[in-house]
């Protein structure tokens, strides 16, 4: 076989192996944008989120409105107010103007430091003593990229000794749950 023979021949096994990778790839594109479709990215739903909440107690609660509006940082340009519970205590947390959250202890009216122990505090009463481990401060991940997160940056990550292996995300304004990424969703 001469040059011309060889060459013909590499040619042909050249294009028929290069072929058999680009199936392969196309293969699995096609696995993971079915994937992409019918799995979910990670969200913290309003069902999910008043399960892990516990219950206000009446007794003991709570301040007047007006003692936390004066913590916020312009009273007049609040655009909502909203009582919750944060690591089990009760809450306003307060929707400035400027798309900033606070939060306001609605018991003794101060404000809400939002640290790494306030983050531990809120995740094992929204996952009901669940074990928690403080992973860190992140501005944004692979899961957190959705904008309506950008009052609540940067996040508080917790990773839960949960069955579903819950990575929980909480705001460093407020010190509330704003996403759950269990294992299955990840």
């Amino acid at each position: 076989m001469g040059f011309m023979g060889r060459a013909k021949r590499m040619t042909f096994l050249v294009h028929r192996w290069t072929g058999v990778l680009m199936c392969v790839l196309m293969a699995l594109w096609f696995v993971s944008g079915i994937v992409m479709l019918f799995v979910g990215y990670p969200k913290l739903t309003p069902r999910e989120r008043m399960a892990g909440l516990p219950a206000l107690s009446a007794s003991g609660c709570c301040i007047d409105v007006s003692a936390a509006l004066a913590q916020s940082r312009d009273a007049a340009a609040v655009k909502g107010i909203v009582l919750t519970s944060i690591g089990g205590r009760p809450h306003y947390v307060l929707a400035e103007g400027d798309g900033s959250r606070v939060a306001v202890d609605a018991v003794d009216g101060t404000r809400l430091a939002a640290g790494p122990g306030q983050a531990l505090a809120s995740a094992r009463a929204f996952l009901h003593g669940a074990p928690a481990r403080y992973m860190g401060f992140i501005d944004e991940d692979r899961w957190t990229h959705s904008r309506s997160l950008a009052p609540q940056r940067p996040l508080h990550v917790v990773e839960m000794g949960d069955a579903a292996s819950t990575c929980l995300y909480l705001s460093s304004a407020t010190g509330q749950v704003v996403l759950d990424a269990p294992r299955a969703e990840r």
